[in-house]
């Protein structure tokens, strides 16, 4: 029993040796006997919608701009303005009111004295401002020895002083020379340690106009709002020292107790005004506040006087800034949502899709991707690796879908679909019949070695599975010439769709014995007129070929005239050297550069068909390979060869014996 499991299991393992040897030594076989087809390449190209033409793009200009080689959201940009008040207040450091007017005493020098005592105020105004450096004369008599010091206005002053001079007690001029003024001014003030006795005062700019001595200090009437009131008689002046320097458009608010109607007008310190006035205003007796707007002022001040032309009970006052701050405000904002969508990219010999590439800035915000196959009727959204493989169309077109949170936008520089393409056979070895496919306005190539002849064609559409045969012919018809040969040349398919062609055909020296080879030519056999028309021919003598445009194909030869002494003979000498050169064309011709003839000895053409194939695919792929390198544009990658036949057929041939073996593992499985 066991030896026969064991004789049992040795035939099993000798049956699949024997079916991997045949397979291995068929597989080996294909490869060698079946040639393969050369078909094209593919070449990974890409296109780009460029950011810097509108015209590529649909979109709302709306909600879209496309600017500077991006496509964002269109900024919503609004401006607000308004105007904020701020109010300073100024209260009111001094009120002073019944002045003794004294300027009679001081304007000359007469010994009619004004005495002046240490602690009561003397203010004197000139018809001019005076600055630093400018001096005041006074004449004292005889008095004690003391200091004397020139103080701002309504102010009393020893060391921080705008000048000082000492009394000697010696009776004549002293003169005090201005300094640390801050502003140009034309009221002061005089102080002293002791009694003085002023006889005259003047300054080096002006006369003085003014002197008040010892007012009645009254500020705690005014400074704040109480039953006691300050009584200001008509004609009469009330000066008003305010805490900080005020300026035009500042406002002086004042409390009024019902009294009489009267005008008030503001004036300048130790001035009284009435129409030539820094403010006024009308109390019709009515109590409550009044504002005096400063307009008028040369120079900003805090000493302002106050004049009515009527009795008035004053009860408060301050001092008011309103500043005006304009604001604007520019909030920029953009839509939550938009889209911009590209025109449809169609590609002829697609492939596939490859990938959609973007550059983008985000921004904290997103951007979603979709396409459509159909011209924009229906969307689908982009994969999340924006492989676009899957789609199956040869026109696609992309949207791009806008978000944001309103404060910022998305940006795109660049939008690129990558794809596949098959480049096509751009070039056939025919000797006989084939099958070939065109290009719309590209040039295909046909050799045939058999015929000594080339074609050049241009299509003025994509063309595939097209028929072309080429055949030699060997019944003449008649014709006056000596003849060298005749091709027919057939592919109906071709009618009317070929926008250029071009029939070479070579020939050799033994071919044109006895025929002027300046005088070949091209004919085609018009089957109409049952007679021969000549092609405008070119004669290469060095390449031994004629050329000719034509505008369809059938039937053509070649056709020369016999020089004039060999007609003129009887002799019938075939001439020649014979076998100059042999032509089997198996390259492929580039694009505008001439390919020359290669000579060869007649056993080329005892080449075996194996190497004779196997060398036009090999200089096939590499014209093909020279012609991509030449290619300009979007082209990215040159991809694998197309091919069939050895491969393949192969497969196939693979498929076959593979079920035969199975089959036959299943025939001895039952016999078993």
């Amino acid at each position: 029993m066991k030896k026969m499991v064991k004789k049992k299991a040795r035939s099993e393992v000798k049956m699949q040796a024997a079916l991997v040897l045949l397979t291995i030594m068929l597989i080996i076989l294909i490869y060698y006997f079946v040639p393969p087809e050369f078909i094209g390449y593919t070449v990974l190209e890409g296109h780009v919608w460029s950011t810097s033409n509108t015209s590529n793009f649909e979109y709302n200009n709306e909600e879209i701009e496309i600017a500077d080689g991006a496509i964002k959201l269109k900024a919503n940009v609004s401006t607000a303005e308004w105007t904020a008040y701020s109010q300073e207040i100024f209260p009111i450091a001094k009120a002073y009111y019944d002045h003794e007017d004294k300027t009679s005493k001081v304007q000359s020098n007469d010994n009619d004295v004004q005495e002046i005592k240490p602690g009561e105020m003397a203010s004197f105004v000139f018809s001019t401002n005076l600055n630093n450096g400018d001096s005041i004369t006074i004449y004292l008599d005889d008095e004690e020895a003391t200091n004397i010091y020139l103080c701002n206005a309504y102010e009393e002053c020893t060391s921080q002083n705008l000048g000082q001079v000492n009394f000697t007690n010696q009776e004549g001029d002293y003169i005090i020379t201005l300094q640390n003024l801050n502003q140009p001014t034309k009221i002061f003030n005089l102080n002293s340690d002791e009694e003085i006795k002023l006889d005259y005062i003047n300054s080096s700019l002006g006369n003085i106009t003014k002197f008040w001595y010892d007012p009645s200090d009254k500020t705690t009437k005014v400074n704040a709002q109480e039953n006691t009131t300050l009584e200001v008689e008509e004609n009469k002046i009330a000066e008003m020292i305010f805490s900080s320097n005020l300026q035009n458009n500042d406002i002086i608010q004042i409390y009024l107790k019902n009294e009489e109607a009267a005008n008030l007008y503001l004036c300048s310190a130790g001035e009284e005004c009435t129409s030539s006035n820094l403010g006024q205003i009308y109390f019709p007796n009515q109590q409550g506040y009044y504002n005096l707007t400063i307009q008028n002022l040369n120079s900003a001040s805090k000493i302002f006087n106050l004049n009515s032309d009527e009795e008035i009970k004053l009860d408060y006052i301050e001092a008011i800034r309103v500043t005006e701050t304009d604001h604007s405000e520019t909030n920029t904002t953009y839509p939550e949502t938009a889209n911009v969508t590209t025109n449809d990219f169609t590609v002829e010999n697609l492939m596939y899709w490859d990938s959609l590439v973007t550059e983008e800035i985000l921004n904290g915000q997103n951007i979603d991707y979709e396409y459509s196959a159909n011209s924009g009727e229906s969307w689908e959204a982009a994969p999340e690796d924006k492989n676009l493989s899957a789609v199956n169309s040869t026109a696609i077109r992309i949207r791009a879908i806008f978000s944001s949170n309103t404060t910022a936008t998305p940006s795109i520089s660049l939008i690129n679909i990558t794809y596949i393409t098959e480049e096509p056979q751009a070039y056939y070895e025919v000797n006989g019949s084939t099958i070939i496919s065109t290009i719309k306005d590209e040039n295909v190539t046909v050799n045939s070695s058999s015929s000594k002849l080339e074609l050049s064609i241009v299509t003025a559409e994509t063309l595939s599975n097209i028929v072309l045969n080429i055949s030699n012919l060997n019944d003449a018809r008649p014709s006056s010439f000596s003849r060298i040969k005749e091709i027919e040349i057939l592919a109906p398919d071709l009618q009317n769709k070929i926008s250029s062609a071009a029939i070479k055909i070579y020939y050799t020296d033994d071919e044109i014995a006895g025929i002027n080879e300046s005088t070949l030519k091209i004919y085609y056999y018009n089957e109409t007129s049952q007679g021969w028309q000549s092609l405008e021919s070119t004669v290469n003598t060095e390449e031994n070929y004629i050329r000719a445009d034509v505008e369809h194909f059938s039937i053509y030869g070649v056709f020369g005239e016999q020089p004039e002494q060999q007609e003129a003979s009887s002799s019938s000498s075939a001439g020649g050297s014979g076998g100059k050169r042999e032509f089997i064309r198996g390259n492929q011709e580039q694009p505008s550069q001439q390919q020359p003839q290669q000579p060869q000895e007649s056993n080329v053409e005892t080449k075996s068909e194996e190497n004779i194939q196997e060398q036009v695919v090999q200089t096939q792929a590499e014209a093909q390979a020279q012609q991509q390198q030449a290619l300009t544009g979007n082209i990215v990658r040159i991809g694998k060869v197309l091919a069939t036949g050895k491969t393949n057929q192969s497969l196939v041939i693979l498929g076959v014996i593979l079920i035969v073996a199975y089959i036959i593992a299943k025939i001895e499985e039952k016999r078993k």
